[in-house]
């Protein structure tokens, strides 16, 4: 692949699809978004949906505009909370795929993160959960999501591994321990799966 582009968007993203009538956005006087996706590049986007669907079909018909508009080869999902919508997202966009990580929750309940990926670009060769013993609560509370990616595009042909990850929210200092310890753990694990394995590139995403 000549080029990799990697666009960080979640937080314009995030502003759209949060439902308040005090917070109205309007992007060029239209309900459109401008596309980023371009023929000689692979686009990778994080996007945190924020307990999808939080505002039920609403959100749901938002987010495949937003899909739609974008044309991004590739999102990183974060806060997947109904995946029976997930589903419904996957189903009325024929040009995608995707999926969704298997953790859940002691009570039942769940923020999953996922992948949406272009099906005639992207091939998800393979995919598993790190970190997900016990003892890896405290950094991970939720286990990254590791995919070995396919992609050819423009003819050009690029393999590489993605980690999605949601690490502990907050500002506290324990949060911050949190999320440091994470980041170490993970740097530690590509790090050593680099100096071992034939296949050496890593984009987390999150």
């Amino acid at each position: 692949m000549r080029y990799l582009k990697f666009l960080v968007v979640g937080f314009l993203l995030f502003s759209i699809i949060s439902c308040g009538e005090n917070n109205p956005v309007v992007h060029n006087n239209s309900d459109t978004l401008s596309a980023v996706g371009e023929e000689n590049t692979l686009e990778i986007t994080t996007w945190n949906i924020e307990n999808f669907p939080k505002d039920g079909n609403t959100t749901i018909n938002k987010v495949e505009n937003i899909i739609r508009d974008l044309d991004v080869d590739i999102f990183a999902i974060q806060e997947i909370a109904d995946t029976n919508a997930f589903r419904q997202v996957l189903m009325d966009l024929p040009g995608y795929n995707g999926l969704y990580s298997e953790d859940t929750y002691s009570d039942g309940s769940y923020q999953k993160t996922g992948i949406i990926y272009k099906k005639n670009i992207i091939e998800v060769a393979s995919h598993c959960q790190l970190f997900c013993d016990w003892d890896d609560w405290y950094a991970f509370p939720r286990p990254p999501l590791l995919l070995g990616i396919k992609a050819e595009k423009d003819g050009n042909l690029f393999d590489f591994n993605l980690i999605i990850i949601h690490l502990k929210a907050g500002s506290g200092w324990e949060e911050i321990d949190r999320r440091r310890a994470a980041a170490c753990s993970l740097k530690n694990y590509i790090d050593e799966k680099v100096a071992i394995e034939e296949e050496k590139d890593y984009i987390v995403a999150g």
